[in-house]
């Protein structure tokens, strides 16, 4: 279930130290619901989740594609956006039906004039409500927050000790770096037991994490593995970027140095466990001809 482009590539899977993972589709199941549509002013509830869902349809993201998914099985009509921008893994702006809907993280809303203390003290206030492990998508209206939409997603059944099968195989360092809020990625982090969570981190952001990771002797080699069109550059910048495939053919799988085709994480480890053992044999054919070649010579 392991595809690797090329050779090189075992070896250095072999001398892998650190992983870093992203959060949506990787360790979890990259499926989340529409659980909850919560609205200020401005909006009534199927209108906004309408508006953002509109929006989301430019969007690669996989929380866009299953709010638009949420918002089309509660029947709702999407109207196609004008003038989108979007920053990948933080949020998406553009023109619907006239209206200036801004969707994503409360960074992601500052940035773009609206009023960012008030959109974090309400994705505080969800957190509380609905706990930190759900993703909360603000949404704005015409420069003024208008709401939030709640999803919910699950880490994969395949994930319950897979940081300590990571470290059995010779990996020091496991961490998670994501552009989810940080009390969100925390949450999921303490379940799976990664070693560090590096949270609200944009495209930009994740290549400082791998680069840092790099200039540590001891941590080299670095893995990533991703999923989506904002882990492209990271997979790119790591010493071997791993693409979870399983959904169809991405820029993520265009760009890694290998790619799991089946849903499973734990092929990871298989694949770091089967680059040391070929490493290993390598070292042992090396060593035996030497030695052989040396016991020749003394002969001869």
């Amino acid at each position: 279930g392991v595809i690797v482009k090329g050779a090189g590539v075992i070896e250095q899977l072999g001398l892998a130290r650190s992983v870093l993972f992203d959060k949506t589709g990787t360790l979890t199941l990259g499926h989340p619901e529409v659980e909850q549509v919560v609205r200020l002013d401005g909006a009534e509830t199927d209108e906004l989740l309408r508006l953002a869902a509109s929006l989301d349809q430019v969007s690669a993201h996989a929380l866009a594609e299953a709010l638009v998914h949420g918002a089309q099985a509660r029947g709702l009509t999407l109207s196609f956006p004008e003038h989108p921008e979007e920053r990948p893994g933080q949020g998406v702006e553009g023109s619907v039906e006239g209206r200036r809907v801004t969707v994503g993280s409360a960074a992601w809303l500052h940035e773009r004039g609206i009023d960012g203390e008030e959109a974090h003290a309400l994705a505080d206030r969800l957190d509380l409500e609905n706990g930190a492990g759900r993703a909360k998508i603000l949404v704005g209206l015409d420069g003024v927050l208008a709401g939030a939409i709640v999803m919910a997603d699950r880490p994969r059944d395949d994930v319950a000790g897979f940081t300590e099968r990571l470290r059995a195989v010779g990996v020091r360092h496991v961490a998670m770096v994501t552009g989810d809020r940080l009390a969100a990625a925390e949450e999921v982090g303490r379940e799976l037991g990664v070693d560090r969570v590096y949270a609200e981190q944009s495209p930009e952001q994740k290549l400082e994490v791998v680069r840092a990771l790099q200039a540590q002797p001891e941590l080299r080699t670095v893995v990533m593995v991703g999923d989506e069109i904002n882990d492209a550059p990271a997979l790119a910048m790591a010493d071997v970027g791993i693409a979870m495939g399983s959904l169809g053919a991405t820029v993520s799988s265009e760009t890694a140095n290998a790619v799991i085709v089946v849903d499973r994480i734990d092929r990871i480890a298989d694949a770091i466990s089967i680059g040391r053992r070929s490493l290993g044999i390598a070292r042992q054919s090396v060593l035996a001809g030497m030695g052989l070649s040396f016991v020749a010579m003394a002969f001869a």
